[in-house]
């Protein structure tokens, strides 16, 4: 079974160690094609080189595998433990990437929380990297997946997990909102005090339609159904519209979260972020969840657009003068010791 992750051969249009930090070189190296903007991260390249060579020379990079408790997929991941010694020495961000992509893909995410001395946890969900094949069910199989990894690194890393925050990217961010479902379930998950959503859809059978109505020169209505009895067959639910993370912000009513989207996203319009924080805090009663957007960031450039000046825009569609990671830095503090 062809993983999702080989797309990105083709996609990057050049050969790339995937499960390396090159796959983010070739991260900058692609998006700075449609966004010159993302070039002055490009130039950051050498910098980010060299600081995770001195995390695996210094081995704060323990990589691990674990099995899925659904069907027994192995999962692989790291532990990374953060160079600083400060008071977040103890808690860890657990990451995850998007669709088609690896965990290499967010390294400036990782790069960010390590050097606030948060330990991050990021790994290739199933059917993507180094992780087994198997049909990506787009949040459905993948959030039971986080919480084995919630399971485990708990266990194995304690003194580094009295709090965790989570961080989810794309197809990372359906998964993290689908996971409150099981927020309830387990004990473990009191210490997950944040959740971050980066351009996430609201429901993904509007978000399959959106993307086939594109090519006009395809019969829409036979392709729609034909896709979306093909999708659901290989996920296996009866209707894509099951499939909607915005339905479960409901089990996860005193959880704050942060919501982070791009105006300009082509994949997913922001729109869908807008929805979810909206049906976020109607379950709160002191509202605690914060939405940013970013001015002339497609999908997956919250970071590296979001750190440039006046770009910014908060939920009063005010621009704002800080950048996406003061700004994101600022909220974990505020929660993740709550």
């Amino acid at each position: 079974m062809m993983k999702q992750s080989t797309i990105n051969h083709w996609k990057l249009k050049t050969k790339v160690d995937i499960n390396s930090i090159y796959m983010f070189k070739a991260c900058l190296e692609y998006n700075s094609q449609f966004q010159p903007k993302v070039k002055l991260e490009l130039a950051k390249w050498p910098m980010y080189l060299e600081y995770w060579q001195y995390l695996e020379n210094h081995q704060n990079v323990i990589t691990f595998t674990i099995k899925t408790s659904t069907d027994n997929l192995t999962l692989r991941g790291d532990f990374i433990k953060s160079p600083l010694n400060n008071d977040n020495k103890n808690k860890t961000m657990i990451l995850l990437h998007g669709i088609t992509n690896t965990r290499f893909w967010i390294f400036k995410q990782t790069f960010i929380f390590l050097q606030d001395g948060y330990n991050v946890v990021w790994y290739d969900a199933r059917n993507h990297g180094t992780s087994d094949a198997s049909p990506t069910t787009f949040g459905l199989k993948e959030s039971q997946d986080l919480q084995d990894i919630i399971n485990y690194v708990t266990t194995n890393y304690e003194t580094a997990t009295d709090t965790i925050g989570l961080y989810g990217f794309s197809l990372g961010g359906a998964t993290v909102i689908m996971w409150a479902e099981l927020y309830l379930k387990y004990e473990v998950n009191n210490k997950v005090k944040l959740i971050i959503s980066d351009c996430t859809f609201s429901r993904l059978d509007r978000i399959y339609s959106e993307k086939l109505n594109n090519y006009a020169f395809l019969p829409t209505k036979f392709m729609n159904n034909w896709a979306l009895k093909k999708v659901q067959k290989q996920i296996g639910v009866e209707k894509l519209q099951e499939l909607q993370p915005i339905k479960y912000l409901k089990f996860i009513p005193n959880v704050p979260m942060l919501f982070l989207h791009g105006e300009t996203d082509h994949f997913i319009n922001y729109t869908n972020t807008s929805e979810l924080y909206q049906e976020k805090i109607r379950y709160e009663i002191t509202i605690k969840s914060v939405i940013y957007t970013i001015r002339n960031a497609n999908h997956g450039q919250t970071f590296l657009i979001g750190d440039q000046e006046d770009s910014v825009v908060n939920e009063h569609k005010l621009l704002l003068t800080q950048t996406i990671t003061n700004l994101v830095l600022e909220f974990i503090h505020k929660w993740i010791n709550s």
